[in-house]
């Protein structure tokens, strides 16, 4: 037996349905009845004998029991699945054929009552006629029923379709945040291998010309700063503050390196250093500015960290002294930079940006803006 949509809906609310059933053909008895009793004493109407009233009420009686059959047929033939042209052929056409079975009912019970009470033959037509008048009326209940069984099967599937897109719009926002926490730690652990690559040829460099001294003052700073980082590695966002921490570290650790070559300052607004920004942004920037302005002269250079808040966002720049071509591709510029522009993305999207760019002073500056989250 091919399977019936929605049937388990009508199995769950049955005993609803019923009720909301029987209600309903009360009520519309009830209209029924007022109607008649209205026209009948107002409007000089003929009043309902015995047999006439019996017959409408075997008829609303029959109408009740065959509602659940109505029910099903709506819900086999309904408008989400059937054209509209077939839908109204085929409900016209079970419509009629209820309307039948119900007339065939009626006239069995009723036909041999109206003889007893009227003494006399009862003809098929004095039944059959009254029936067809009202044909139209009969054939409106039963699309009554339908609509309403129609309009119930939209909003169910208007519900259960909304639970299915935002079911779908959550599984698929979560799936996005995975995706995005995953590349944000692929950058990080990225970022920090490269960072020790440099600091370690930095070391090896000192070693090689037996400046152990301050190879052994290198190892102990970058001994404090892995201990910083690894405190911190499981945190998307940190306070500036701490990273400011690490920026002091590492260029600490630098300076044991270069000596007098190199000097830095900061100048950080105080409302500034409590703005969280991604864990282990500000070295790379920091590193870079070591690589491309230190490295590069053998004059004295000057690193400048700076942090303001500007309405709504927060301006971190780095300027350096030395080499002033933002388009060097001394080495350093490379993945650290290039994650440094990533994941200020993956957080932030187009509200934050990294630039570098040349001073008139004959600084370079490479600035970060963050928005305040």
């Amino acid at each position: 037996m091919p399977s019936i949509p929605y049937i388990a809906l009508f199995r769950r609310h049955s005993s609803r349905i019923l009720l909301a059933a029987l209600l309903f053909w009360l009520l519309l008895g009830f209209f029924v009845y007022a109607t008649e009793l209205i026209a009948t004493r107002y409007f000089g109407m003929k009043a309902l004998d015995l047999i006439e009233q019996r017959q409408y009420l075997l008829r609303w009686v029959l109408w009740l029991l065959l509602t659940p059959a109505i029910i099903l047929l709506a819900l086999k033939i309904n408008i989400g699945n059937c054209r509209l042209f077939w839908f109204i052929l085929l409900h016209i056409f079970f419509g009629t054929a209820l309307l039948a079975l119900e007339f065939l009912i009626e006239l069995a019970v009723i036909k041999p009552m109206a003889e007893a009470f009227y003494h006399r033959k009862v003809q098929l037509g004095e039944l059959m006629i009254p029936f067809l008048q009202k044909y139209f009326a009969y054939i409106i209940n039963y699309f009554l029923i339908v609509g309403m069984v129609n309009m119930y099967i939209y909003l169910h599937s208007l519900q259960t379709t909304q639970k299915e897109l935002l079911q779908t719009e959550l599984q698929n926002k979560e799936l996005k945040y995975r995706l995005t926490l995953a590349q944000l730690q692929t950058l990080k652990m990225q970022i920090q291998p490269h960072f020790l690559f440099n600091a370690h040829q930095s070391i090896t460099a000192l070693i090689l010309k037996k400046e152990n001294d301050k190879a052994v003052r290198m190892l102990t700073t970058l001994s404090d700063l892995l201990r910083r980082s690894l405190e911190h590695q499981e945190q998307e966002l940190v306070p500036l503050e701490e990273e400011l921490q690490i920026a002091d570290l590492y260029l600490s650790l630098q300076q044991t390196r270069f000596g007098d070559r190199l000097a830095y300052t900061k100048h950080i607004e105080p409302e500034a250093a409590a703005i969280a920004v991604p864990f282990f942004i500000l070295q790379p920037v920091v590193e870079n500015a070591v690589i491309h302005g230190v490295e590069q002269t053998d004059e004295a250079a000057e690193i400048r960290i700076c942090a303001t808040l500007d309405e709504k966002v927060l301006r971190l720049s780095v300027s350096n002294t030395g080499n002033t071509d933002v388009h060097s591709t001394a080495k350093g510029f490379g993945i650290g930079q290039s994650n440094v522009s990533e994941r200020l993305r993956q957080y932030f999207g187009e509200q934050a940006s990294y630039r570098r760019y040349s001073e008139a002073n004959g600084s370079t500056t490479a600035e970060l803006i963050i928005p305040l989250v």
